[in-house]
């Protein structure tokens, strides 16, 4: 009788995806010690392109989207 007054749960759609979850992995062991940031900006950037008219890197290496 409990399972008659079960609600079922709406389906809710993955926050991660797995081109994020991809992205994520490749950015977390991609070593970039100080002063080498160049390679985690670009896997950054790679990834940004797709969602933003434009990117850039800054004098201080802030890579932007």
């Amino acid at each position: 009788m409990a399972e008659k007054n079960k609600k079922k749960e709406p389906k809710h759609d993955a926050v991660v995806t797995k081109d994020s979850l991809s992205f994520f992995e490749k950015y977390i062991n991609n070593a970039s010690p100080t002063g080498f940031e160049w390679e985690g900006q670009r896997l950054w950037l790679d990834y940004l392109k797709p969602y933003v008219d434009d990117t850039f890197v800054d004098n201080y290496g802030t890579a932007v989207g």
